[in-house]
């Protein structure tokens, strides 16, 4: 060799291409294709997560509708359960004002009932004592004289008895000349 140093030798032209050559296989035969084996296993890997949740996203939409619908058939169901409870509830409140209005005219008929009665027993009982009294003053005639003072007497006791009492007695006062308003 000679003193250039700069000089084209081809025999070492060939030996550095048969060495990139040699080179270039071996890194493709132990780093290039396991790299890119790795590479398109993540990149399958990728791809079936990307898949997955896809899918999961349609699955999640589709429940999420059937949800949708079945929150909406539950409030439908409520609101028609409510309008059936509200018209059960008027209903029986309707038969309850209707059996106490029934149970109130009975109460009021019956009580009108015994006030009748009562009103007639009384009547009974004061046209008993009336004819008791008739009866006791018939009994005093007929037994002993018939006098003016008899007759007063009598007359006061049969008002103090049927209830006139003192305000009748006084009412009838005197007539003219000091005698009794009977004559």
């Amino acid at each position: 060799m000679s003193g250039n140093i700069i000089s084209v030798n081809p025999v070492s032209i060939l030996i550095t291409a048969a060495n990139v050559l040699i080179l270039y296989l071996i890194l493709r035969r132990f780093l290039f294709k396991p790299v890119h084996r790795v590479l398109d296993a993540r990149a399958k890997e990728i791809s079936d997560l990307d898949a997955k949740t896809k899918g999961a996203e349609a699955d999640a939409e589709a429940e999420k509708k059937r949800y949708a619908e079945k929150l909406a058939q539950a409030e439908a169901e409520s609101r028609e359960i409510m309008n059936a409870s509200a018209d059960k509830a008027e209903k029986e409140a309707d038969r309850i004002l209707s059996d106490a209005r029934q149970q109130a005219a009975e109460i009021i008929s019956s009580a009108r009932q015994k006030a009748d009665l009562e009103e007639k027993r009384r009547e009974a009982e004061s046209d008993r004592r009336i004819a008791d009294i008739v009866a006791e003053a018939v009994r005093k005639i007929s037994a002993g004289e018939n006098t003016e003072k008899l007759d007063s007497d009598l007359y006061d006791s049969f008002l103090n008895r049927t209830g006139d009492g003192e305000n009748s007695v006084t009412e009838k006062g005197t007539g003219e000349g000091g005698e009794s308003g009977r004559g």
